[in-house]
């Protein structure tokens, strides 16, 4: 776990994406990716001419020098290349019926308030999914949520993460959404996962093993990993 030195907090902040502004209500976490040099941040915002209700992810871009990054031009695509990554799992996961509809993305440049004001700054914006986070909510959950919750994020995992060549590398159920009155699992976050590229080598998929845990009312935990072995972060 890396120590969240560059907290930027986004509650009550106006975000412009060209031909749209959303008003950030909430910012639900901040995840520093060191392999990135990059802070994640999930908010919940509303659209400011609709007051329509969306998430926006934000990445921004961190001084590299600290994280050993010296090679502005291959790390500048590599920054790219999983940031559209991302896009492309949240949009396949709306097709499965499991994350929010994707509405559009924007990259641009950082200005003076963030802490690296020469890098940039990537914006993902979805709809927002109904249901309650499920780190807030699961010691309110039945037997049968739990293993209904269980069997949904099986299906995620193995359709959507597997399918992908990506890799689940923190057990986190805040990335977790659950509507409680439709019994529906959402996957909303992808602050905790690896992209591999199959013309890299070193993180090509091999085959993988997925243990899924029983998670019990009585410990309220998730104990789930999905494991590729010989891929790394």
């Amino acid at each position: 776990m890396h120590i969240l030195d560059y907290y930027m907090d986004f509650t009550g902040k106006i975000i412009s994406t060209g031909d749209k502004r959303y008003f950030v209500e909430k910012q639900l976490n901040e995840v520093i990716n060191p392999q990135l040099a990059q802070c994640h941040v999930l908010t919940l915002a509303y659209d400011m001419e609709t007051s329509n209700p969306v998430m926006i992810k934000i990445r921004y871009d961190l001084n590299p020098e600290p994280f050993d990054i010296h090679d502005p031009s291959s790390h500048k695509e590599i920054t790219d290349e999983d940031f559209l990554d991302e896009v492309k799992c949240i949009w396949y996961l709306s097709l499965l019926g499991h994350g929010p509809r994707y509405i559009k993305y924007v990259t641009a440049s950082a200005s003076a308030e963030f802490p690296y004001p020469e890098g940039r700054v990537f914006f993902l914006v979805t709809d927002r999914v109904p249901g309650e986070n499920v780190d807030e909510i699961r010691g309110e959950l039945s037997d049968a949520q739990v293993e209904s919750i269980g069997v949904q994020l099986g299906y995620i995992l193995d359709r959507a993460l597997g399918q992908m060549n990506i890799l689940l590398y923190d057990q986190d159920p805040n990335c977790l959404r659950y509507d409680m009155q439709n019994g529906k699992l959402y996957f909303i976050d992808l602050s905790y996962m690896c992209f591999g590229h199959p013309k890299d080598a070193n993180s090509k998929k091999t085959d993988h093993v997925q243990y899924l845990a029983g998670w019990t009312s009585e410990d309220n935990r998730v104990l789930w990993v999905r494991r590729y072995p010989g891929m790394g972060c």
